[in-house]
């Protein structure tokens, strides 16, 4: 069973949420008015990942879910699974999916939907990079190979009579 310091690291590993750190506490009363910058808090009596913009004297009030693409559940099916190598080129590949449902609807809004389009893509392409590069670093780190068996013959010299 996959820790929740564990699931957390997985997290920050995959960048789901965009953050450079994220921060356990018991109850939303222990959130801190002057809020680490560019961190999360997760709150264990809740299970809810959560941020505020304002930089001094926030109130427990004033944080909001963040939106997160796994949940943590499939994170620590994959880290049981996978260990936690292998989890994260999972949790790549999981992401990409959801990132190519959001195309759509972005594209058919209004107003600024190219540039909005424009930015999935480039998200989209970037985790499917992630996705592609993390399998090759581990195949290649664990001595995975593709598995492909070659024929080979003596090479002739000299019209073979050497």
């Amino acid at each position: 069973m996959a820790t929740q310091t564990q699931i957390i690291n997985l997290r920050l590993a995959i960048n789901d949420p965009d953050c450079i750190d994220i921060i356990q506490v018991s109850t939303t009363n222990l959130l801190p008015a002057v809020p680490a910058q560019q961190s999360v808090y997760y709150v264990v009596d809740i299970g809810h990942y959560v941020a505020t913009d304002i930089e001094t004297g926030a109130s427990p009030a004033d944080y909001k879910q963040v939106k997160l693409y796994l949940s943590d559940g499939l994170l620590g099916a994959l880290i049981d699974r996978y260990g936690a190598d292998k989890a994260i080129c999972y949790a790549y590949g999981k992401i990409i999916p959801k990132i190519g449902a959001e195309l759509p609807l972005e594209e058919n809004q209004t107003g600024t939907e190219r540039a909005k389009f424009v930015t999935l893509t480039a998200k989209y392409n970037y985790y499917k990079k992630l996705y592609d590069e993390c399998f090759a670093k581990y195949n290649k780190d664990h001595g995975n190979g593709t598995g492909q068996f070659l024929a080979t013959k003596a090479q002739v010299i000299a019209g073979g009579q050497v």
